[in-house]
């Protein structure tokens, strides 16, 4: 059968690592399954971004690759941190039209269309969002190359209150471009429910509904027989970047406070941070610490799969977070704290652990003594993955989009 094509528009791709990498990544890879043949445009190395070259054994060898490279706000905040002017170079990206990767949708636009005219237009555009200069240039290529187009976000746009705008003028602009997008594009995917509901309330009733593709775990990542767990600590896995989104340091405060009331020993715990940033360490937490530092995705994998428990902490009821499904297929339990959301009502409904509200902090500290209590006493649980697991998985969500992209390129009257 011969595959249809679609150019994927993606800054973060490989060699780029971290899980914004994950979700382009994953659907070229399993894309080629549905009868889909992708060409990836991406921003090569990125700017300030960690590096996960092994992510790049994913992508079949099949897929063409365009690595887009351009000036950007990164190369501006870099000349200013060397000159010691970093109270400038932090409010340098906020400056830019849209995103700090606004610099990008030049070259990007003019590299898609001479790969249209060399190997002739694809099928379906498809543009994954954030930074959003990459929708930006969806709607651009949109209007030029005449194909449907489907627009992406990962990430939500201007409702996020930790999206900054310099002024008001930079928020209005981003509205702008925002509610256009809605309107022109041929579809709309996102990752969670509630988003669906927020993007459909800008899209006309004239057009497609937005439709959820969510994020996922990729089985192919748990092929590996599971390393042993340790035996001479309870050991707890935070893994994913640290930023105040995901700030684990509720969970760890919890941990300590039971520590230093006795309820439980302080030498028979390991906490470890397997990623990217400063995780902020009770000072007296009285239990061992462990910073592995960015690692690459299989190494991370293997961390979820060893511990004992999965701190899992997201401070927006409403985002979606890409771990969540691996910690899911992981099998681990999980335990943390985030408002009442996709996460928790994942966790909650499929029995894989306790996710507590941020006025619960109490219920935390009781429950990490349980789960301690649980491993001392022999029995810390191990999950298999059953079919509503299976049905998170990015195999299935990379089936999702294709059957969309199907119905776009389908001949009129099919």
């Amino acid at each position: 059968m011969t595959k249809r094509r679609v150019f994927l528009l993606a800054y973060y791709f490989p060699p780029v690592g971290g899980i914004g990498a994950h979700r382009a990544t994953k659907f070229a890879r399993y894309l080629p399954d549905y009868g889909w043949e992708p060409t990836v445009f991406h921003a090569g190395k990125g700017n300030l971004y960690v590096q996960d070259p092994s992510l790049l054994a994913e992508v079949p060898p099949a897929v063409r690759r365009i690595p887009v490279r351009t000036w950007e706000a990164a190369a501006v905040r870099r000349a200013l941190d060397r000159m010691r002017l970093r109270f400038l170079s932090y409010r340098i990206p906020q400056t830019f039209p849209v995103d700090g990767q606004i610099g990008w949708v030049p070259a990007l636009v003019r590299a898609v269309l001479d790969e249209a005219a060399r190997s002739g237009p694809p099928d379906v555009l498809f543009s994954t969002s954030a930074p959003f200069s990459a929708t930006v240039a969806g709607l651009r290529l949109q209007k030029k190359l005449g194909v449907p187009w489907v627009a992406d976000f990962r990430d939500d746009w201007t409702r996020n209150p930790n999206m900054p705008f310099l002024t008001p003028a930079h928020r209005a602009l981003a509205r702008k471009v925002e509610r256009e997008v809605m309107q022109r594009a041929d579809a709309v995917t996102t990752v969670t429910d509630s988003w669906v509901r927020a993007y459909q309330a800008d899209r006309p009733a004239a057009c497609r509904p937005v439709e959820l593709v969510g994020n996922g775990y990729d089985e192919n990542d748990f092929c590996a027989e599971p390393e042993a767990r340790p035996t001479d600590r309870w050991t707890l896995a935070f893994v994913g970047t640290a930023y105040p989104l995901t700030d684990p340091a509720p969970v760890l405060e919890a941990l300590a406070q039971q520590v230093r009331a006795g309820k439980i020993p302080g030498d028979r715990v390991r906490v470890v941070h397997v990623g990217h940033g400063d995780v902020r360490w009770p000072a007296d937490a009285g239990y061992e610490t462990v910073a592995t530092g960015f690692q690459p995705h299989g190494e991370a994998v293997r961390w979820m799969q060893k511990a004992h428990a999965l701190i899992f902490t997201y401070h927006r009821p409403e985002a979606s977070s890409g771990r969540i499904y691996e910690y899911l297929r992981a099998g681990r339990p999980i335990v943390g704290m985030a408002p009442e959301g996709e996460a928790s009502s994942l966790v909650h409904g499929l029995g894989r652990g306790r996710i507590f509200a941020p006025e619960a902090r109490d219920g935390l500290g009781a429950e990490l003594v349980r789960m301690f209590d649980q491993w001392q006493g022999g029995n810390s649980p191990t999950y298999e993955p059953d079919d509503r697991i299976r049905a998170l998985s990015r195999q299935e969500q990379t089936r999702r989009l294709a059957s969309i992209f199907d119905a776009l390129a389908a001949p009129a009257g099919v």
